[in-house]
């Protein structure tokens, strides 16, 4: 027989895979071919070191639990469904509007107002006057003409 054929028989026949009349061929093979008979031994000597695990049995309630949820997410309203998701960024949104509007409001109420102030005080307050002796041509020169309203 096929060395080839009767490897894929041992794997099957360690799986607990094969029919009668498989499993016959097989161990007929297994007398003729030491090396067939090798790869069995070994194999099935990995398996029994690496035997499953034992079950373990559940929590007594663990599938009445699944059952209630699986049935209150069935029946909840359609509505509640689709606003959980949606629900906790809203509220979120709300909580940084409503924050920063109150932020807004407390910065107004302790930022100081200007009385109303002239054209001509504005002009002076702007003129940089430290910059006079500075050439005609120069920015601050430019600019300090701008702010005062002359022209050169």
């Amino acid at each position: 027989m096929n060395c080839r054929r009767m490897r894929r028989y041992i794997s099957r026949d360690l799986d607990g895979e094969l029919d009668s009349v498989e499993k016959q061929a097989l161990l007929k093979h297994l007398e003729i071919c030491s090396e067939c008979k090798q790869d069995y031994e070994s194999l099935s000597s990995i398996i029994n070191i690496i035997e499953p695990p034992a079950e373990i049995p559940a929590p007594p309630y663990l599938f009445h639990g699944i059952r209630q949820a699986i049935y209150a997410k069935k029946h909840q309203p359609f509505i509640i469904g689709w606003l959980k998701p949606v629900f906790v960024p809203v509220l979120f949104l709300a909580l940084f509007l409503f924050s920063a509007v109150i932020s807004g409001s407390l910065i107004q109420r302790i930022t100081p107002k200007p009385d109303k102030i002239d054209s001509a005080d504005l002009k002076l307050t702007l003129s940089l006057s430290v910059f006079d002796d500075a050439p005609a041509t120069s920015f601050s020169d430019i600019y300090n003409n701008m702010m005062t309203g002359e022209r050169r």
